[in-house]
C-alpha cells in the first residue's frame, strides 16, 4: 500500500511528533482527573461509614503534629465539591495553559524561521519594532537577537484581545485556528473566570464569550464532566488545525526545519 504523500514532506516527522506530544499531554490531563475523581468517589464511600466526629493529626508550625476534630459531613461536602467542580476546574486551567503553549511554540518557530515576520504587529499589519542599542550589545549573535525580538513581539501580542490574537496568528503563520476558534475563546474566558474571579461570571467573560456565554452576570460558571470533555475535544481540534496548517504551509520548509532543530519545543 503506497504511503501518504504527506509522509514524504521534509518536516512531516517533526510536525507529527509535535502534534502527538501535544495530544498525549491533553490525554494525560484527562486520564489524571478521571482517576482522581474515581478515587475521591471511593474515598467518599469509605468516609460515609465513619462516625460524625473524627480526629485527625495535622502539622504544627513549631514542628510535630496536633490533634483536630472535623465533622465527617463537612469533609464529605468538601469532597463532593471536588468531584463535581474543583478537579475539573483545575484541569481546565492546566489544559488551556497547554493549548496556549502550543500556539506560542508555533509562533516562535515561525518567527525565528522567517525573521521578517517579526515586523507584523499585534494588529496583523507590518510595524517597525525598534531594537535598543543595549539589546544589540548584550546579545552576542544575530540568532539570539532574532529570538529575543520574537519573544518581545509575542509578549506584546499577549495583551491583545482573543480575536486580535487570532488575527495575529493567521497573519504570521498564513492559516487560521479553524472553526473551533469561537469555542476556544469561550473556554479561555472560562479559565480567566476560574483564575481571577472565583468562577463568577463578569462583564469581561460575557464580552469575550459572546453568543457562547454559559450563564448570566454574577452566576457561577458551570463546570462539570461534560464541559471538561468538551474542553479537551476543542483543544484537540485547535491542535489539529495547527498541525494541518503547518504541514500545508511549512511541510517543505528548510528554514522551519532549522528553527525546530535550534529551538526544540
Amino acid at each position: 500500500m503506497p504511503s501518504s504523500p504527506l509522509k514524504q514532506l521534509l518536516n512531516y516527522d517533526l510536525l507529527r511528533g509535535l502534534q502527538r506530544s501535544r495530544v498525549n499531554q491533553l490525554n494525560s490531563s484527562y486520564i489524571e482527573v478521571s482517576l482522581t475523581v474515581q478515587g475521591l468517589r471511593e474515598l467518599r464511600t469509605s468516609l460515609e461509614k465513619l462516625p460524625e466526629k473524627q480526629m485527625y493529626r495535622v502539622p504544627r508550625m513549631r514542628g510535630g503534629k496536633r490533634e483536630v476534630f472535623r465533622k465527617t459531613s463537612e469533609i464529605l461536602e468538601h469532597i463532593d465539591r471536588r468531584i463535581s467542580y474543583s478537579e475539573y476546574a483545575q484541569s481546565i486551567v492546566f489544559a488551556v495553559a497547554l493549548a496556549e503553549g502550543f500556539i506560542k511554540d508555533t509562533l516562535i518557530l515561525v518567527l525565528t524561521a522567517y525573521p521578517k515576520k517579526i515586523l507584523i504587529s499585534a494588529k496583523g499589519n507590518e510595524g517597525n519594532p525598534s531594537i535598543a542599542f543595549k539589546d544589540i550589545i548584550e546579545v552576542a549573535d544575530v540568532e539570539r537577537l532574532i529570538v529575543h525580538q520574537a519573544v518581545l513581539r509575542l509578549n506584546e501580542v499577549t495583551y491583545a484581545s482573543p480575536e486580535q490574537y487570532a488575527i495575529y496568528f493567521e497573519s504570521v503563520t498564513g492559516f487560521s485556528l479553524g472553526d473551533h476558534l469561537p469555542k476556544y475563546i469561550e473556554i479561555k474566558a472560562t479559565r480567566d473566570l476560574l483564575v481571577h474571579n472565583d468562577g463568577i461570571i463578569n462583564p469581561v467573560y460575557l464580552e469575550k464569550a459572546g453568543e457562547l456565554a454559559r450563564g448570566k452576570l454574577d452566576d457561577r460558571i458551570n463546570i462539570n464532566t461534560a464541559y471538561f470533555e468538551e474542553t479537551v475535544r476543542t483543544l484537540k481540534h485547535i491542535n489539529s488545525a495547527i498541525y494541518r496548517g503547518m504541514l500545508d504551509k511549512y511541510g517543505e520548509s528548510k528554514p522551519f526545519a532549522d528553527a525546530v532543530t535550534r529551538h526544540a519545543v
